[in-house]
């Protein structure tokens, strides 16, 4: 409150006053307007407020009946989730079995591929072996078709050489026969040696011809030998031609030996090979034995008495071939 100032006279003092109650009545009037007015909006105010409660309330209630809704929801949507949750973990165990089985199946196709492949290029590199074997195969069956047509000349030239002996042993027999008739006639002097010189010549032309004849060509026979004087030879004419058919008969043999060695220990090697070479050594080796030693028996022996005609033969291990060698023995008349 201010301080009350110093009045020179009562009226002062009374109108200051009285200024004062006016204006604080006037002031009071306003508090009690304001007042009024207070309590009208204060009254307005609570009803509005009371309105606004009652819905609040209301919208509590609703609230409420929404978040018990919305709870029991929640609890429902909880087990569904928890069940969702089991199923799913069920699930993601049998798919990580099934990933799992998954993973090992394709581990096996893997390593089934890599054998596969594997055995693709060992039959690759079994194909490739095979084609060389084939081509080998075909170069040793064209060899063995060229064998086949040498082996079969060469039969065909063994059939001509046994022809060929069983002439001579017919020749030697008709000999033979006519070497005793001649035996039994009386010797004339000095006319049956001219008779043989001729008749051992007439031989060594027919040895020469034969000869110059290939060794694939069937050998011919004289005709002369029968028509030719006969005449008995010499004791030492005799000895040296018995030890001249002795000496080829021992070459004959040792050749034959040595052949045989020789097919037995090639056969060890390639029994093929080695049989197709010495076939073809036995059957060269038997035309020369052959040929040399028919000369020497149309040689030596033309004008002598013929005892027996034995034909041997040798068979070979492997080859099939046979060797015929002419072995004459000569019956001698001392």
């Amino acid at each position: 409150m201010d301080q009350v100032p110093q009045f020179s006279s009562k009226d002062e003092e009374i109108q200051y006053w009285k200024c004062l109650a006016a204006e604080y009545q006037k002031g009071m009037q306003e508090a009690r307007e304001e007042l009024d007015e207070f309590q009208e909006n204060s009254r307005a105010l609570e009803l509005e407020l009371e309105a606004q409660l009652e819905q609040v309330d209301k919208r509590n209630r609703d609230l409420c009946s929404i978040n018990n809704r919305l709870q029991l929801d929640l609890e429902t949507t909880r087990d569904k989730l928890e069940q969702v949750h089991k199923e799913s973990e069920s699930q993601i165990t049998d798919i990580q079995a099934q990933l799992s089985g998954y993973r090992s199946r394709e581990e096996e196709w893997h390593k089934y591929i890599r054998e596969l492949e594997q055995a693709n290029d060992d039959l690759e590199r079994a194909k490739r072996a095979m084609l060389v074997s084939v081509e080998d195969f075909e170069t040793r069956l064209n060899l063995a078709i060229e064998r086949n047509a040498f082996l079969e000349s060469e039969l065909d030239e063994k059939e001509s050489l046994r022809t060929m002996v069983q002439r001579l042993k017919d020749e030697a027999r008709d000999m033979k026969q006519e070497l005793q008739v001649r035996e039994r006639e009386p010797p004339e002097g000095k006319t049956p040696e001219r008779g043989q010189r001729k008749s051992v010549d007439s031989n060594k032309l027919t040895v020469e011809m034969e000869t110059q004849t290939a060794v694939g060509s069937p050998l011919k026979t004289t005709q002369n030998n029968g028509s030719s004087p006969m005449a008995p030879l010499t004791p030492s004419a005799r000895i040296s031609t018995i030890n001249i058919v002795g000496d080829l008969i021992r070459k004959a043999g040792v050749t034959t030996r040595r052949l045989e060695l020789k097919i037995d220990c090639d056969t060890k090697w390639d029994e093929s090979a080695a049989a197709y070479i010495a076939n073809k050594h036995l059957a060269m080796h038997q035309h020369q034995i052959l040929y040399g030693i028919k000369i020497n028996i149309q040689c030596f022996f033309s004008q002598k008495s013929l005892h027996m005609l034995h034909c041997t033969k040798r068979q070979t291990g492997s080859s099939g071939l046979q060797i015929s060698v002419c072995i004459v023995i000569e019956n001698f008349q001392l």
